[in-house]
Protein backbone atom coordinates (compact mmCIF):
# COMPACT_ATOMS: atom_id res chain seq x y z
CA UNK A 1 0.00 0.00 0.00
CA UNK A 2 1.11 3.45 -0.72
CA UNK A 3 0.54 7.11 0.02
CA UNK A 4 -0.89 9.75 -2.02
CA UNK A 5 3.01 10.14 -3.46
CA UNK A 6 3.06 6.46 -4.86
CA UNK A 7 5.95 6.15 -1.62
CA UNK A 8 5.39 3.45 1.02
CA UNK A 9 5.31 4.75 4.50
CA UNK A 10 7.31 3.37 6.77
CA UNK A 11 6.71 2.23 10.17
CA UNK A 12 7.33 5.56 12.60
CA UNK A 13 6.57 5.62 16.28
CA UNK A 14 6.53 8.93 17.80
CA UNK A 15 7.40 8.78 21.88
CA UNK A 16 6.82 12.05 24.26
CA UNK A 17 8.68 14.82 23.49
CA UNK A 18 11.67 15.45 25.51
CA UNK A 19 11.17 18.32 26.76
CA UNK A 20 7.89 17.36 28.65
CA UNK A 21 9.97 14.53 30.07
CA UNK A 22 12.34 16.62 31.10
CA UNK A 23 9.65 19.25 32.90
CA UNK A 24 7.98 16.39 34.10
CA UNK A 25 10.86 14.69 36.11
CA UNK A 26 11.32 18.08 37.10
CA UNK A 27 7.92 18.41 38.65
CA UNK A 28 8.23 15.08 40.40
CA UNK A 29 11.17 16.33 42.51
CA UNK A 30 10.30 19.57 42.75
CA UNK A 31 6.70 18.61 44.77
CA UNK A 32 8.39 16.06 46.09
CA UNK A 33 10.93 18.29 47.80
CA UNK A 34 8.49 20.47 48.72
CA UNK A 35 6.50 17.98 50.68
CA UNK A 36 9.54 16.89 52.45
CA UNK A 37 9.82 20.26 53.84
CA UNK A 38 6.61 20.98 54.68
CA UNK A 39 6.31 17.64 56.75
CA UNK A 40 9.63 18.81 58.41
CA UNK A 41 8.35 21.84 59.39
CA UNK A 42 5.30 20.51 61.00
CA UNK A 43 6.92 18.92 63.27
CA UNK A 44 9.69 22.11 64.30
CA UNK A 45 9.11 24.06 67.31
CA UNK A 46 8.24 27.64 67.54
CA UNK A 47 11.13 29.82 69.49
CA UNK A 48 9.45 28.79 72.83
CA UNK A 49 9.96 24.99 72.03
CA UNK A 50 6.32 24.29 71.47
CA UNK A 51 4.30 22.81 68.92
CA UNK A 52 1.56 24.67 67.88
CA UNK A 53 -1.30 21.80 66.69
CA UNK A 54 -2.94 24.44 64.84
CA UNK A 55 0.69 25.13 62.99
CA UNK A 56 1.29 21.18 62.71
CA UNK A 57 -2.36 20.66 60.79
CA UNK A 58 -1.77 23.81 58.44
CA UNK A 59 1.65 21.93 57.35
CA UNK A 60 0.65 18.85 57.21
CA UNK A 61 -2.64 19.69 55.09
CA UNK A 62 0.63 21.10 52.74
CA UNK A 63 2.36 18.20 53.13
CA UNK A 64 -0.32 15.78 51.54
CA UNK A 65 -1.71 18.14 48.97
CA UNK A 66 2.08 18.82 47.46
CA UNK A 67 2.71 14.86 47.75
CA UNK A 68 -1.02 14.19 46.27
CA UNK A 69 0.85 16.58 43.31
CA UNK A 70 4.22 14.62 43.56
CA UNK A 71 2.55 11.30 43.13
CA UNK A 72 0.34 12.49 39.93
CA UNK A 73 2.83 14.17 38.41
CA UNK A 74 5.05 10.67 39.41
CA UNK A 75 1.97 8.67 37.63
CA UNK A 76 1.78 10.68 34.34
CA UNK A 77 5.64 10.24 33.89
CA UNK A 78 5.32 6.12 34.60
CA UNK A 79 2.77 5.84 31.57
CA UNK A 80 4.09 8.11 29.42
CA UNK A 81 5.90 4.57 27.55
CA UNK A 82 2.50 3.44 26.79
CA UNK A 83 1.57 7.03 25.19
CA UNK A 84 3.99 6.04 22.60
CA UNK A 85 2.52 5.58 18.88
CA UNK A 86 3.60 3.40 16.14
CA UNK A 87 2.12 3.97 12.39
CA UNK A 88 2.36 2.00 9.33
CA UNK A 89 0.47 1.98 5.84
CA UNK A 90 -1.85 -0.61 7.82
CA UNK A 91 -2.78 1.81 10.42
CA UNK A 92 -1.70 2.92 13.75
CA UNK A 93 -1.07 0.92 17.27
CA UNK A 94 0.63 1.38 20.97
CA UNK A 95 3.62 0.86 20.31
CA UNK A 96 4.34 -0.98 23.51
CA UNK A 97 1.48 -3.13 22.60
CA UNK A 98 2.98 -3.83 19.28
CA UNK A 99 0.98 -4.29 15.47
CA UNK A 100 0.35 -8.11 15.93
CA UNK A 101 -2.11 -7.07 18.94
CA UNK A 102 -2.84 -3.47 18.44
CA UNK A 103 -3.04 -2.73 15.18
CA UNK A 104 -6.19 -0.16 14.16
CA UNK A 105 -6.20 0.37 10.52
CA UNK A 106 -7.18 3.83 8.86
CA UNK A 107 -10.50 2.51 7.78
CA UNK A 108 -11.61 1.43 11.33
CA UNK A 109 -11.59 5.33 12.09
CA UNK A 110 -14.89 7.25 11.46
CA UNK A 111 -14.76 10.24 14.45
CA UNK A 112 -11.76 12.02 15.88
CA UNK A 113 -12.57 13.74 18.89
CA UNK A 114 -10.53 16.66 20.46
CA UNK A 115 -9.90 17.12 24.10
CA UNK A 116 -7.90 20.45 24.78
CA UNK A 117 -8.18 20.12 28.06
CA UNK A 118 -6.81 16.80 28.43
CA UNK A 119 -4.14 17.61 25.50
CA UNK A 120 -4.90 14.54 23.16
CA UNK A 121 -6.90 13.44 20.40
CA UNK A 122 -9.05 10.14 20.71
CA UNK A 123 -10.03 8.08 17.91
CA UNK A 124 -13.68 6.11 17.59
CA UNK A 125 -14.63 3.50 15.27
CA UNK A 126 -18.39 2.80 12.97
CA UNK A 127 -19.96 1.65 16.32
CA UNK A 128 -18.85 4.81 18.92
CA UNK A 129 -15.95 2.24 20.35
CA UNK A 130 -13.09 4.53 21.35
CA UNK A 131 -9.76 3.21 19.30
CA UNK A 132 -7.23 5.06 20.71
CA UNK A 133 -5.37 8.01 22.10
CA UNK A 134 -3.15 10.45 20.50
CA UNK A 135 -1.55 12.68 22.88
CA UNK A 136 -0.62 16.21 22.26
CA UNK A 137 3.06 16.17 24.12
CA UNK A 138 4.51 13.56 21.21
CA UNK A 139 7.45 14.04 19.40
CA UNK A 140 6.47 15.46 16.01
CA UNK A 141 2.78 15.96 16.60
CA UNK A 142 2.03 18.05 14.18
CA UNK A 143 3.43 15.59 11.33
CA UNK A 144 1.58 12.50 12.97
CA UNK A 145 -1.60 14.93 12.94
CA UNK A 146 -1.04 15.43 9.01
CA UNK A 147 -0.61 11.84 8.36
CA UNK A 148 -3.87 11.01 10.30
CA UNK A 149 -5.69 13.70 8.23
CA UNK A 150 -4.58 12.01 4.90
CA UNK A 151 -4.57 8.17 5.57
CA UNK A 152 -8.49 8.95 6.63
CA UNK A 153 -9.62 11.55 4.54
CA UNK A 154 -11.47 8.64 2.73
CA UNK A 155 -13.65 7.90 5.17
CA UNK A 156 -15.51 11.73 5.22
CA UNK A 157 -15.50 11.75 1.52
CA UNK A 158 -19.86 11.03 1.75
CA UNK A 159 -19.94 14.85 3.31
CA UNK A 160 -20.28 17.50 0.87
CA UNK A 161 -22.48 20.18 2.37
CA UNK A 162 -21.02 20.02 6.30
CA UNK A 163 -22.58 22.09 9.09
CA UNK A 164 -20.79 22.90 11.78
CA UNK A 165 -21.79 24.74 15.10
CA UNK A 166 -21.67 25.27 18.58
CA UNK A 167 -24.05 23.26 20.79
CA UNK A 168 -26.58 24.63 22.82
CA UNK A 169 -24.58 24.04 25.85
CA UNK A 170 -22.12 26.91 24.61
CA UNK A 171 -24.70 29.60 24.51
CA UNK A 172 -26.49 28.80 27.38
CA UNK A 173 -23.08 28.88 29.42
CA UNK A 174 -21.81 32.12 28.13
CA UNK A 175 -25.49 33.70 28.89
CA UNK A 176 -25.48 32.28 32.17
CA UNK A 177 -22.15 34.02 32.91
CA UNK A 178 -22.81 37.18 30.95
CA UNK A 179 -26.11 37.80 33.28
CA UNK A 180 -23.98 36.75 36.28
CA UNK A 181 -21.33 39.10 36.02
CA UNK A 182 -24.13 41.88 34.65
CA UNK A 183 -25.67 40.99 38.19
CA UNK A 184 -22.55 41.91 40.06
CA UNK A 185 -22.00 45.08 38.47
CA UNK A 186 -25.47 46.06 39.50
CA UNK A 187 -25.20 44.62 42.97
CA UNK A 188 -21.45 46.57 42.76
CA UNK A 189 -23.23 49.58 42.05
CA UNK A 190 -25.88 49.94 44.82
CA UNK A 191 -23.64 48.24 47.90
CA UNK A 192 -20.07 48.76 47.40
CA UNK A 193 -18.67 51.88 44.73
CA UNK A 194 -18.47 52.80 41.47
CA UNK A 195 -15.44 51.53 40.38
CA UNK A 196 -16.32 48.16 41.11
CA UNK A 197 -19.32 48.80 39.03
CA UNK A 198 -17.41 50.07 35.79
CA UNK A 199 -14.53 46.85 36.50
CA UNK A 200 -17.46 44.58 36.03
CA UNK A 201 -18.49 46.37 33.12
CA UNK A 202 -15.72 46.72 31.76
CA UNK A 203 -15.90 42.38 32.22
CA UNK A 204 -19.16 41.92 30.73
CA UNK A 205 -18.11 43.95 27.79
CA UNK A 206 -15.20 41.78 26.86
CA UNK A 207 -17.32 38.70 27.00
CA UNK A 208 -20.17 40.10 25.02
CA UNK A 209 -18.02 41.23 22.15
CA UNK A 210 -16.12 37.59 22.53
CA UNK A 211 -19.72 35.94 22.35
CA UNK A 212 -20.85 37.95 19.38
CA UNK A 213 -18.42 38.12 17.58
CA UNK A 214 -16.99 34.65 17.34
CA UNK A 215 -18.47 32.29 14.77
CA UNK A 216 -21.19 29.65 15.84
CA UNK A 217 -21.71 28.10 13.00
CA UNK A 218 -20.30 27.50 9.48
CA UNK A 219 -21.49 25.26 6.55
CA UNK A 220 -21.51 25.38 2.76
CA UNK A 221 -24.33 25.14 1.15
CA UNK A 222 -24.68 25.87 -3.12
CA UNK A 223 -21.38 26.01 -3.30
CA UNK A 224 -20.58 28.56 -0.73
CA UNK A 225 -18.74 28.63 2.67
CA UNK A 226 -20.64 30.65 5.13
CA UNK A 227 -19.53 31.42 8.55
CA UNK A 228 -22.18 33.22 11.13
CA UNK A 229 -21.37 34.78 14.52
CA UNK A 230 -24.07 37.38 16.18
CA UNK A 231 -23.21 40.00 14.65
CA UNK A 232 -22.04 39.15 11.27
CA UNK A 233 -22.37 36.81 8.69
CA UNK A 234 -19.94 36.23 5.70
CA UNK A 235 -20.10 34.03 2.64
CA UNK A 236 -16.97 32.67 0.46
CA UNK A 237 -17.25 30.86 -3.11
CA UNK A 238 -15.81 27.51 -2.72
CA UNK A 239 -14.17 27.62 -6.49
CA UNK A 240 -12.24 30.45 -4.80
CA UNK A 241 -10.83 28.51 -1.29
CA UNK A 242 -7.42 28.32 -2.25
CA UNK A 243 -5.77 26.62 1.03
CA UNK A 244 -7.42 25.05 4.22
CA UNK A 245 -4.81 24.61 7.21
CA UNK A 246 -4.76 23.51 10.79
CA UNK A 247 -3.58 26.23 13.47
CA UNK A 248 -2.68 25.54 16.84
CA UNK A 249 -2.93 28.51 19.48
CA UNK A 250 -1.09 27.73 22.67
CA UNK A 251 -2.14 29.20 26.09
CA UNK A 252 0.01 28.31 28.64
CA UNK A 253 1.59 25.86 27.57
CA UNK A 254 -2.04 24.25 26.07
CA UNK A 255 -2.42 23.26 22.47
CA UNK A 256 -6.06 24.76 21.16
CA UNK A 257 -6.58 23.65 17.23
CA UNK A 258 -8.11 25.53 14.64
CA UNK A 259 -8.40 25.94 10.94
CA UNK A 260 -7.50 28.34 8.96
CA UNK A 261 -9.39 28.91 5.51
CA UNK A 262 -7.69 31.31 2.94
CA UNK A 263 -9.59 32.54 -0.37
CA UNK A 264 -7.30 33.85 -3.19
CA UNK A 265 -6.35 37.17 -2.15
CA UNK A 266 -9.15 37.96 0.49
CA UNK A 267 -7.66 37.70 3.60
CA UNK A 268 -8.51 34.34 5.48
CA UNK A 269 -10.67 33.31 8.44
CA UNK A 270 -10.14 30.94 11.95
CA UNK A 271 -12.64 28.55 12.36
CA UNK A 272 -12.73 27.12 16.05
CA UNK A 273 -13.84 23.38 17.11
CA UNK A 274 -17.65 23.83 16.34
CA UNK A 275 -19.27 20.51 16.91
CA UNK A 276 -16.80 18.76 15.40
CA UNK A 277 -12.92 19.02 15.85
CA UNK A 278 -10.96 20.75 13.80
CA UNK A 279 -9.12 18.21 12.39
CA UNK A 280 -12.56 17.06 11.23
CA UNK A 281 -13.25 20.45 9.76
CA UNK A 282 -9.72 20.39 8.04
CA UNK A 283 -10.56 16.87 6.68
CA UNK A 284 -13.69 17.50 5.04
CA UNK A 285 -13.17 21.12 3.91
CA UNK A 286 -9.79 19.67 2.11
CA UNK A 287 -12.26 16.64 1.16
CA UNK A 288 -14.25 19.47 -0.66
CA UNK A 289 -11.37 21.69 -2.16
CA UNK A 290 -9.99 18.66 -3.67
CA UNK A 291 -12.84 17.26 -5.07
CA UNK A 292 -14.07 20.72 -7.02
CA UNK A 293 -10.18 20.77 -8.08
CA UNK A 294 -10.61 17.36 -9.84
CA UNK A 295 -13.90 18.60 -11.45
CA UNK A 296 -12.79 21.50 -12.75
Amino acid sequence: MLDKHGKSLKVSTYKVENQFVKMTKFGIWFFGLMAVISLVSAFLPNDDGVLKLASVLVMLVCTIILGGFAYYVYLTFRNFPSCSISIDNDGLWYAEQGKADGLIEWREICSIREKPKLQKLKLYNYEGKRLIDIHYQLQSFNELRNILAEKVAVNYLSIHEPIFKKGIGHHVFNIFVISGFIALAFYGYFHFSTLLFWSVVFIVAACLHEYLSGYHKVYIKDGYLRAKSHLRSKSYDMENVTEVVMLDEFDKGSRIPNVGVYCGNESGFKIPSLGSSAIEIYIILKNIIMDKKKGS
